[in-house]
């Protein structure tokens, strides 16, 4: 049986026909090589990267280019090929900066202390390069020396790796630095265009090095040397056999105690018995050797008696003021409302004590213990569901998240904020057509979201609808003042967001 692989009603003349046992050597080679799948809804990406690639080597007959690749092309070129089309990255300097926070005032000092005379941070998966020049700059602005902190950063992308050495990076990439980094660290050069200092960019050793491979090169060549990995939206790309794999190499690399820095939304694939989540920082942050804090496991019978069991560091008379006690008889249904209260406030001061797993039992607990007549409190119940909904984000588990949002919705369908989240979480889950018409459903409600026109902006496909919406954020922003926080922006100012949006529109 024939597989059509359409690549756009715009190229006809440059769709791929396969049969099934090439198509199937083909995705299980891609898969192998750099640990990407493809899904069936996925075959019209692969094949426009197949017609690019194609394109690329002036094949005329892109059968005739899979069939060189699939039985001539030698491992070096399927790497460097794949890598080109399929690893382009998208980051920017101090992105999640909290987490460089983290690395600059308690990681490196700690480091530093330690009497270590080499600190090797290693950048994963770098693409252009933003990632370990930030982390250069945190070492620089925590006073460690070149001689003292080494970074090494990697791609298997050499397109990417030659922007990075380049060091020559556009407005873009600075979405919203700390203060007086762009003056104390870069050169403008052009219009729009700033280049890294010498000395933050002699402190980076760029290297090509695929995560898929059995070994990497020196200095990532010996076990337990490296004190710091960033690793960042990079491991949701993999199958989990190829990301259990990574992880179990990265945590053969950490030295003990090390830290390993993933996105939020990759926090719930770390599933390695060495890799703890360091629960005094972000939710995002492993740590090796640690011992872990989890809570005990609940049997669904005793849940509405011990809601969540706290982590031990807790002190006992403040875990006991968090767990409700039972109430029984006519006291139930009198305190029903003042206990769903209650239960809303220990989850929140959970979840802003960064207790995520444990603000999440207390609320998955409360929603499954079913309620009798007179003790049904809708808007505690919705403001539970959303509440969870936030907390399995920020826990990665994007699943959960979306089927929160999605029953939020169920109950009320005319509350915009929840369809730009489930948007966002689409997004983070690699459906953009989805999160396109949440986004739509968004604007339809409130038509001033600035987020939502900045999200359909970027991910429209027509430039005409793209520069719509980008004009759209700068006429809603044109009377605000330039350092206003944006809402549901992760803090980005008026400012930064009008510079996005302008870019967009080309001017």
């Amino acid at each position: 049986m024939d597989m059509d692989l359409s690549l756009s009603k715009q190229t006809p003349e440059l769709l791929v026909v396969l049969d099934q046992a090439d198509l199937e050597r083909l995705l299980a080679l891609i898969q192998n090589i750099i640990g990407i799948p493809f899904p069936k809804d996925r075959l019209g990406d692969l094949a426009r990267h197949l017609r690019d690639m194609a394109l690329s080597l002036r094949f005329r007959d892109q059968r005739d280019f899979v069939k060189w690749f699939l039985n001539d092309a030698d491992h070096t070129e399927r790497i460097e090929l794949l890598a080109k089309q399929l690893t382009i990255g998208e980051t920017y300097f101090f992105r999640d900066e909290k987490n460089f926070h983290l690395l600059g005032r308690e990681i490196l000092p700690k480091l530093h202390h330690a009497g270590k005379e080499q600190i090797i941070l290693w950048s994963a998966g770098c693409s252009s390069g933003e990632e370990p020049y930030t982390m250069a700059m945190t070492a620089h602005m925590a006073h460690l020396s070149n001689q003292e902190v080494h970074i090494v950063a990697s791609d298997v992308n050499p397109v990417a790796l030659d922007k990075a050495r380049l060091g020559i990076y556009s407005g873009w990439s600075f979405r919203n630095p700390p203060p007086g980094i762009l003056e104390k660290y870069f050169t403008r050069i052009g219009h729009d265009k700033f280049q890294i200092a010498a000395q933050i960019q002699e402190k980076v050793l760029f290297m090509k090095v695929n995560l898929m491979a059995d070994c990497y090169p020196p200095p990532l060549d010996k076990p337990a040397s490296v004190d710091v990995i960033f690793c960042r939206n990079v491991l949701m790309y993999f199958t989990k056999e190829k990301r259990d794999e990574v992880i179990n190499k990265f945590f053969l690399l950490l030295a003990d105690n090390g830290w390993f820095f993933v996105s939020p939304s990759e926090s719930a694939l770390i599933q390695h018995p060495g890799l703890t989540l360091d629960r005094s920082s972000e939710p995002n942050v492993f740590r090796k050797g640690l011992v872990k804090q989890q809570p005990q496991p609940m049997t669904r019978g005793a849940a509405h008696h011990a809601l969540v069991p706290l982590v031990s560091s807790r002190p006992a008379q403040e875990a006991r003021k968090l767990v409700p006690k039972p109430q029984t008889g006519r006291t139930r249904v009198v305190q029903a409302s003042l206990q769903e209260s209650s239960v809303l406030e220990k989850a929140d001061r959970l979840f802003h004590g960064k207790y995520l797993a444990e603000a999440a039992a207390l609320l998955t607990a409360y929603l499954d213990t079913p309620k009798k007549p007179g003790q049904d409190h809708p808007a505690q119940y919705q403001e539970a569901v959303v509440l969870l909904a936030k907390i399995q984000a920020n826990l990665g588990n994007l699943d959960q998240a979306e089927a929160c949002y999605r029953r939020a919705i169920a109950a009320d369908r005319l509350q915009a904020d929840y369809y730009y989240n489930l948007a966002v979480i689409l997004l983070e889950k690699g459906d953009p057509d989805g999160a396109v018409a949440l986004l739509e459903k968004t604007l339809f409600l409130q038509p001033d979201l600035v987020v939502a026109h900045l999200q359909l902006a970027s991910l429209s496909r027509d430039k005409k609808k793209a520069k719509k919406f980008a004009h759209n954020v700068l006429d809603l922003l044109a009377n605000d003042s330039p350092d206003a926080i944006v809402p549901f922006s992760d803090g980005l100012t008026a400012a930064t967001i009008s510079h996005m949006a302008r870019q967009m529109t080309g001017s």
